[in-house]
């Protein structure tokens, strides 16, 4: 959790210092639950917590902005793959460091997930019998395909992109895709900040109601639901 506090603050800066603006509300790391975003005033439901330019956003057109655009170009059906191309973009931002437009933002993601597509076999063992090892296995079978015949070549013929990128690295990407990406109108975003809060399926009946991609002003606003003072938003 030490990490995850040291990496909280360059990434805030990271934040402000490229137009994110945090309204009415704070965020902190908690040693029970991660990162979590608190009022620091009242806030009506509706109105915005914060505010993110799209271009600090990792998604299919920053991808084609930022290595991947003569890629796709040269197999345009990666095009129907937006989720595939999403989670190379944000291992080659991860292989680049504190160089990558993205630096603080990657650092600040979790390092390691507790998932059950990362567990050896002996462990997955335990699970023999449950439906949730027929679909670990499947899932497990349709990351090693997918890197084998998408991942592995590009980083094999792209290497000032992708040199490098491992099996465990695109597992990785995958697992924050699933656990953090937003999709809106039929696109998937990673959202710097927004993907703090702790999600509180019974507030709303959809994401789309208090997460807005607004493409004409460049921004993605979380609206919230009312909170005072204190409180977690």
């Amino acid at each position: 959790m030490a990490d995850r506090e040291s990496s909280n603050k360059p990434l805030l800066r990271w934040f402000a210092q490229n137009g994110g603006t945090l309204h009415s509300c704070s965020v902190l790391v908690d040693p029970k639950v991660g990162t979590k975003v608190m009022a620091t005033g009242a806030v009506p439901a509706g109105d915005p917590l914060i505010s993110v330019p799209q271009s600090l956003c990792l998604s299919f057109e920053s991808a084609k902005e930022h290595g991947f655009g003569d890629i796709i170009k040269d197999y345009p059906q990666l095009e129907q793959a937006p989720d595939e191309i999403l989670a190379a973009h944000l291992c080659a931002e991860r292989l680049k460091g504190s160089s990558s437009k993205w630096g603080p933002y990657v650092s600040a993601l979790p390092r390691e997930v507790d998932s059950p597509i990362f567990w050896d076999d002996e462990a997955l063992s335990l699970l023999e019998g449950t439906t949730l090892h027929l679909m670990v296995a499947e899932m497990k079978k349709g990351l090693r395909r997918d890197y084998d015949n998408i991942h592995a070549p590009l980083a094999e013929q792209y290497p000032d992109v992708l040199r490098g990128v491992t099996f465990d690295d695109y597992c990785w990407a995958m697992s924050m895709l699933f656990s953090r990406a937003f999709s809106i109108d039929g696109k998937k975003y990673l959202v710097p900040v927004i993907d703090s809060f702790n999600h509180q399926p019974n507030v709303v009946p959809s994401i789309e109601d208090v997460i807005h991609v607004d493409e004409p002003n460049a921004a993605a606003t979380a609206a919230a639901a009312a909170a005072a003072a204190g409180e977690e938003a």
